[in-house]
């Protein structure tokens, strides 16, 4: 478990939960579970989570402000640092790695709770259609469409293409759990990510 001194015992709850939901899965994990990985009576879980479901909304709200505080962070470099890249591809890793920043280690693991649960879910499976996959087309057609404002690629139809690309990502998101789940090095995983991406940004290349 990641440990800071300054945080609270409902931030470790928090944090114990994640680290089990993600290795023993949602409905694997109970009350007790987390208790005891704390070192606390159950007690004393509900004085700061009225139960296990509303520790899985606490969870889906980080992940949504992790988001948004990346993006955040991408609309003040496509004014400041990126503003004057030519060549799409180092635009958006330039904008990639911006945004990797905020992808903290509990954000990882959320994002392999997210993968696992949304096939057993209902609310993981709603959060992922209705909020997440939303939130990252419409992130992606903001960026193509400076990129396209800009002339760096060709001109296309906008949404159907920031689709396109996260599914690819999606895909390639799950393909990577896997693969670390199979003990495959990060920085194998990395290369083949980014050589991915590269290779869908420069086909939208002017």
């Amino acid at each position: 478990m990641i440990k800071n001194k300054s945080l609270t015992t409902r931030d470790i709850i928090f944090q114990a939960s994640v680290e089990l939901f993600s290795s023993k899965g949602y409905h694997g994990t109970s009350i007790r579970d987390i208790t005891g990985k704390v070192g606390i009576k159950e007690s004393s879980l509900y004085n700061h989570f009225i139960g296990k479901e509303a520790i899985l909304d606490a969870i889906m709200d980080y992940q949504m402000d992790v988001f948004n505080k990346a993006v955040k962070a991408l609309e003040k470099l496509k004014f400041t640092d990126a503003d004057n890249i030519t060549d799409p591809v180092k635009f958006w890793m330039t904008g990639a790695d911006e945004f990797l920043k905020y992808m903290d280690p509990l954000s990882e693991l959320i994002t392999q709770i997210l993968i696992n649960e949304m096939f057993l879910n209902q609310k993981c499976r709603q959060f992922y259609l209705n909020t997440m996959l939303l939130s990252q087309k419409k992130l992606v057609k903001t960026i193509f469409t400076e990129m396209r404002r800009k002339g760096m690629i060709k001109d296309c139809d906008i949404e159907k293409t920031a689709s396109q690309y996260v599914y690819m990502l999606q895909g390639l998101e799950i393909e990577n759990k896997l693969r670390a789940m199979e003990g495959e090095k990060t920085g194998k995983i990395q290369k083949h990510l980014f050589e991915q991406i590269t290779l869908f940004i420069q086909g939208m290349k002017k």
